[in-house]
């Protein structure tokens, strides 16, 4: 189903294969009658022949661009081209269509940072953390909870000194059943000591995400 390429060093198309005539639109003989910067979408012809130097330069090269098709309508493409010194200094190129899988990646991205806008502007002290207990992700509110101006900051303060003794015994114990996969209360209390050494009470509502 991929699209090749058969090149010279100047670009010009040498053969093409049936899969990268239906994905561009064109027939054989016009695609015969182009070079690859005709089909190419974004990039400056300079930029198109940078990346013919790297794949000489590296005898193979990967990359991610967009082509536009006969009736104007542009997609993602990602090429790994091969330079053939030995064959006439020819590149084959296979081409395939990955329209999909970035509109996939663009929307995974933007749910994603919507996800985290929530968690950043909640009024509620978020904080993500292994189950060995590190934090990967605190919003602005559980880091003034606890005193601290960074995630860096919490983290390499011990944990130890975060609780109050009976605080971090019930930690503990909390931690050892994570990794037997036991999540145990839907909420509980602790006592935790501010960067300041203020105790404060936090009532925590922990959410498993296995």
């Amino acid at each position: 189903m991929d699209g090749i390429w058969l090149t010279d060093t100047q670009g010009r198309l040498l053969d093409v294969n049936e899969a990268y005539c239906q994905m561009s639109g064109y027939s054989t003989q016009e695609l015969l009658a182009m070079r690859i910067t005709d089909l190419n979408a974004v990039k400056t012809s300079d930029e198109v022949y940078a990346n013919i130097q790297k794949v000489m330069a590296l005898g193979e090269y990967r990359f991610e661009t967009r082509h536009r098709r006969k009736d104007g309508s542009i997609y993602d493409v990602e090429i790994s081209a091969q330079y053939r010194p030995d064959d006439g200094r020819q590149f084959v190129a296979f081409l395939r269509d990955i329209t999909e899988r970035k509109r996939v990646e663009e929307a995974l991205r933007q749910s994603e940072e919507n996800f985290r806008r929530s968690l950043d502007d909640s009024p509620l002290g978020v904080r993500i953390v292994t189950v060995e207990g590190e934090t990967i992700y605190a919003n602005r509110v559980i880091l003034d909870i606890y005193g601290y101006d960074s995630i860096e900051e919490l983290n390499t303060t011990p944990v130890k000194k975060r609780y109050s003794p009976e605080s971090y015994a019930e930690f503990q114990g909390r931690r050892e059943k994570r990794k037997q996969g036991d999540y145990g209360l839907s909420e509980y209390e602790v006592s935790i000591i501010r960067k300041n050494g203020d105790v404060r009470q936090l009532r925590v509502f922990p959410k498993s995400t296995t």
